[in-house]
Formats: C-alpha cells, structure tokens, sequence
C-alpha cells in the first residue's frame, strides 16, 4: 500500500462547509484512511504531500481560482469536489494512484487493499454481534459489485454445510441449495476443491472437474439456471475450513490474482469471526445454563483455578460473604471463604495434585456448620486445572440429625424404663396377692380365733396390700398404654347402663365414707362404641377421685348429657376444688397437686391413665375447679347410635336417680 493509505496525514481536507468536510472525512474512514484540514499556515510550516481534496464551491469550480495559490509543491495532488464522496472505488484509487512511488504495487492490488482494509474495519465497529457478519457481507457485496451471495458454515454433530447467511438470493436458488442434491454438491465441493484452493471462481472449477458443468446449475445462486457467473471462498478459522462464501453474478466477470488473494485473506478474517461469533453463542448458551441453575442453586458454588484465584462464582456467595458479586471474582479462593470458614488452602492443593474429589465439614465463626464438596476441573488433557467447590449449609440438617438421635436415646430410655417397671411391678404383684389372700384367710377365722389386737394389724396388712395392689395395677395398665401394647376391645354399650352398674360397684365405699352419690341421666339414651373395662376404669378413676376429696356430708354427683355426635359425662364434686395453676398439671403422670392431694396418697396416675383412656376412643377430658367450690370433671365419647327414646326410657324405668348416703 502507498505512503498515502499508511500515514494518514497526506490526505488533505480545504472547505468552510462542516458537512462537506464530514462528508469527506466519514467515506475516507470507510477505506481506512484518516483526513485533516488544510491551511496556508500548515503548508507553510510542513510543507505537506499527497492529495489536497478542495471544495470546488469555494473555487467557484475553476481550478485557477482555488484559494491555495501558495501551493507549488508538485508533490501536493489536488481534486476538486463538490459533494462528498458516495462510495466511488475508483476515485478512491486514483487518488492513491496520484501519489504512488516508484516501485510500488499497481491500481488493482491498491484497489484489494482498500477493500481487505474496508472489510477488517468493518469487522472490528463496535456493533451487536449478530450485526457483524451481516454488515461485513454487505460491505463485501459493494466492494465487489455483488448483489448474490451466500455463506454456509459447519454446523451441528455431522458437520454438513447449511446456509447461516444470504443476501439477494430468491426463493427457487434458496431451495436448490437446501435440496438433498444441492447440500451433497456443495459439501463435495467444500471438501475436495476449496480445501486444496481457497478461491474457485465458475471458469476454474469447469476446468478442475468434468463435473462442473452439473454443479453450475446448483451453485448458481443469481438464478440463471447454470449459466451466470460466481465465485467461492473458503472461509478458515486456525487454518481449519470452516464454511464458504459464494457470490453469484448475473453477467461474466473476471478475477484478477489480488482479487483472489484479497478473497482469502477475507475468507480468514471472516471464518475468525464467525468461529467468535460460535464461541459467543456457545458462552451464552454456558452463561444461560448457569444463571438457570448454579446462579439459582441456595448452595455455594464456586471455580477456582489453579493458581487459587476464583473465576466464577455464584449469587449465593457473594451474598453469604456480602461482597458486591464482581468483587469476588479474581480473588484468592483462601480471602473469599477464609473470613467466614477457616478452610485452609491445603485440600484445595490436595484435590489440583491427586485428580480425586474430596469432601469436608467446617465450622464457621458463627457457629454455622458447612459441607464443602471440591471437585477436579479436568482440562482436555485430563489433568486438573482448577476446583469446583460446592458449599452446603447443614446446620439445620446437623441440629435434626442430633435431635433425632437424642429422641432415639431418649425412646431406648424409655423403652428400658418401661420394661424395668414391668418386671418390678409384676413380681410385686405376686408377694402382695398372697399377702393379701392369706391375710383375708386370717381375717375369716379359717386358721383359729385371732384376737382383737391381731384383728387390728390383719385389717391393716389387707387394707394396705390392697392400696399397693391398686397403685401397681394402675402402673402395669399406664406403661402397657404407653407401650401400645393394650388394644382396645370396643363394642356396643348404653352408656347409663354402664354408669349404673359402676355405682353399685362403689356404693359401699360411699356409704362408707358418708358421700351421697348420684346419677341424673340424659332425657334421651346414647350408644357408644367403647371397650366396656376401659370406660368403666375411667368412671371408677374419677368417682374415686371425688370420693376421696370429699369431705363426710359432701355430694358426688354424675350426669350425661348428648348432642353434635358425642355424648358427655359429668363427675361433680363439693370437695376442696384445684386452683387454676394446677388444672392443666391435674392430668400429667405422677402429679399430685395440693398439699391434702399429697397427704391422701396414690400414684398421681389415675387422671393421666383416664385421659389416655378417653383419647384412645377418641374423646376428650377437661376439668372446672374452684378452690373451696368442688370440681366438674369431664369426658366426651363419639356417639354410635341413638335408641328410641320412650324404649330406653322403658327399659331403665321411670326412676333414673341413685343417692346413697
């Protein structure tokens, strides 16, 4: 190329018009060349050389009235203009011609230049990417006087040419080339021609393949059915073919040697950018993927390369360690982790040397536990250049882990306990039946007259193994519920047929104590399905109760009431009543509220073994209490079936009431 293209200050710019004089200088740039403005005083200092570009406006378009009458240098070219340049190739070259040197290369090779230059400049704009290659093509297409053309690239697993870009091509060509013949015709021609040349134009290849002729027609993109004239490149990235260019021309033209030479290195430049342009995609598909998914991960994830410097990492990191998210990249691995989780740099090193994933736990200083996962990066050669770690908070996993384990203990516990006070209940219960068995043998007189004295200590001995007996009866029945070992056998019953039937199982303590116990049925009957011990367990537990808190004179009194599917019972009392702090204790295992509830004695299990009992069929149980004011206690039952009123009624009599005094 000249001087003048190499060194931009010897293209020279005279007028007073800005949009001349950016009209200019914008074509000029085009063709890679640089302008600047002419002044007397410049010529004067520098006496400058190569083409003058004047405003013939200004020189009233007469050459010897332009105002630059000191210039006399010959080597100074002069052109006069009235309106910028339109995109005139020729002009362009002249000029260049005007100041060309001895020795230097002629009016084509300058005019394949300008266009090579043209086409890298074109290239290089800073434009979106998917306008670069269509900008180039076009630019590609008015350099040459193209107004066919089509590019086809590798694409895909089996590396078949397809049509990626097209300009000016109509539908019929379009569908010749896409045909199962016209793909096979330009993939051979790709593969055994331009392989070897990287410029075939339609003459060469008639020359090169007795084929040709055949081939014409399919290639022949201007759409003169074989007989229009065209040219194709090879278009390389690193030397490998990756795709062609051909350009068709309705009228026969002719290629000079820069020409072709000019159209390979085109085919480089392009081929480079269209592999770019492939990365690109390729990074974008990657970053997409990503962001879908490593970016959306609660995990901390993060690539470190050899050297320890992290290159990507994700959103859970930078948060986690409240960096802003570009901060982190670039940083060593040890500074990003090594506030927050004393993690050394040591497995790091370990996992690059060995090739093999490890993973670890550490503690940061908040006291959070992390799983850190490090995994190889292999590259091509399958050695490690770089680590992928993956961190997991487990806190929470670690905290129900522990839990987990600590109810399990805490169940085998239960479980050994369970079965401790099994054994020794069971083998109490054996002494203490004959204790009392034989006790009430004495008592009868079956073994001799005992005296009042031994009388006295016998009805102690039974009335005290019959209290132990009880307690360990109510322990074996609680630890057999707990154990789930107890089913329930449930059938049909009258409730106030169950209920009558207790009280006369208990009359005679009643008496005995000076308690009036009644009963006031349900105007209308209930059927429940219940295991018939069980209920009746629950009735003499908090009859008992209330028994045993009432004073002599008092009134324990029952009553059933029925209605939205369940039917309720009622145990009052007029004893000592239990403050409201205790009302929800009243029915823990081995509780006893109050000071006189801790002087009668018992187990504390009666209330907590009826509340299991009542829950099992479904029911509930709650108390109303007063200090002073006696209490209510009462249960719910599911309610089977409802019995005609008048029947039941004829059945239990007309009298449902009970007081024993």
């Amino acid at each position: 190329m000249s001087k003048m293209v190499e060194e931009a200050r010897h293209i020279w710019i005279l007028s007073e018009r800005p949009e001349f004089i950016s009209g200019i200088s914008s074509e000029l740039r085009r063709y890679g060349i640089e302008a600047c403005l002419f002044d007397t005083e410049t010529y004067k200092t520098s006496s400058p050389q190569g083409i003058l570009i004047v405003d013939a406006v200004l020189a009233g378009s007469r050459a010897d009235e332009v105002p630059v009458s000191l210039v006399t240098d010959s080597d100074l070219r002069i052109f006069y203009l009235k309106e910028p340049l339109t995109g005139s190739t020729e002009l362009i070259t002249d000029m260049a011609s005007s100041v060309s040197g001895p020795g230097e290369k002629p009016d084509k090779y300058e005019s394949a230049l300008f266009t090579l230059n043209a086409m890298v400049r074109s290239l290089n704009r800073t434009l979106d990417y998917r306008s670069v290659l269509p900008m180039a093509l076009e630019e590609l297409m008015e350099r040459y006087g193209c107004r066919h053309l089509a590019m086809l690239a590798l694409e895909g697993d089996d590396s078949r040419l397809s049509v990626v870009h097209h300009r000016g091509i109509g539908r019929k060509p379009l569908e010749v080339m896409s045909s199962w013949e016209g793909e096979r015709v330009y993939n051979k021609v790709f593969r055994e021609v331009l392989t070897v040349v990287d410029v075939i134009e339609r003459e060469l290849l008639h020359r090169l393949s007795p084929q040709a002729s055949w081939w014409s027609k399919l290639m022949d993109i201007a759409g003169g059915n074989g007989k229009s004239d065209f040219i194709l490149f090879t278009l390389k990235s690193n030397h490998k073919p990756v795709g062609m260019v051909i350009m068709g021309y309705e009228r026969p033209r002719s290629w000079s040697a820069e020409d072709k030479e000019c159209l390979s290195i085109i085919g480089l430049q392009l081929g480079l950018t269209l592999e770019n342009l492939n990365l690109f995609d390729r990074v974008q598909v990657a970053r997409h993927e990503w962001e879908t998914t490593v970016d959306s991960m609660e995990d901390m994830v993060f690539f470190a390369d050899s050297e320890g410097l992290v290159q990507r990492a994700n959103e859970a990191l930078a948060s986690y360690i409240g960096l802003e998210f570009g901060s982190v990249i670039g940083k060593p691995y040890y500074e990003v982790l090594g506030s927050r989780l004393p993690l050394e740099d040591q497995p790091c090193r370990r996992v690059l040397k060995s090739g093999v994933s490890e993973i670890l736990e550490v503690e940061d200083l908040e006291g959070r536990i992390f799983r850190v996962n490090l995994c190889p990066y292999l590259d091509g050669e399958g050695r490690a250049s770089g680590v992928v770690h993956v961190v997991r908070d487990i806190t929470e996993e670690k905290t129900l882990i522990r839990l987990e384990e600590e109810k399990r203990q805490l169940q085998e516990l239960d479980r050994l306990k369970s079965r401790f006070m099994a054994s020794v209940t069971h083998e109490l219960k054996t002494p203490l039946n004959a204790i009392i068995g034989f006790s009430e043998l004495m008592l009868a007189g079956t073994y001799g007259e005992v005296s009042d004295r031994q009388l006295k200590y016998l009805e102690n001995i039974h009335t005290s193994g019959g209290h132990l007996l009880s307690l360990i009866t109510d322990i074996l029945d609680y630890i057999r519920l707990e154990a789930e070992e107890s089913g329930l056998d449930k059938e049909d019953i009258d409730i106030d047929a169950l209920i009558f039937s207790t009280l006369d199982l208990m009359r005679q303590d009643a008496e005995t104590r000076g308690v009036e116990l009644e009963y006031k049925a349900a105007e209308r009957p209930a059927m429940v399905n219940a295991d018939l011990r069980r209920i009746r367990q629950v009735l003499f537990n908090l009859v008992s109760n209330a028994l045993k808190f009432t004073d002599r004179g008092g009134r324990v009194s029952l009553r059933t009431s029925s209605g939205r599917g369940e039917v309720v019972v009622e145990v009052e009392d007029t004893g000592v009543g239990v403050a409201p702090e205790d009302q929800e204790k009243i029915f823990r295992e081995f509780t006893q509220v109050g000071e006189e509830a801790r002087a009668k004695g018992g187990t504390g299990l009666g209330l907590a073994l009826s509340k299991r009992l009542v829950e099992l069929h479904g029911g509930r149980i709650w108390i109303r209490s007063e200090p002073g004011e006696g209490s209510v206690f009462s249960f719910s039952l599911p309610l089977n079936r409802q019995v005609n009123e008048e029947k039941a009624r004829g059945e239990r009599g007309a009298d449902s009431r009970i007081t024993t005094t």
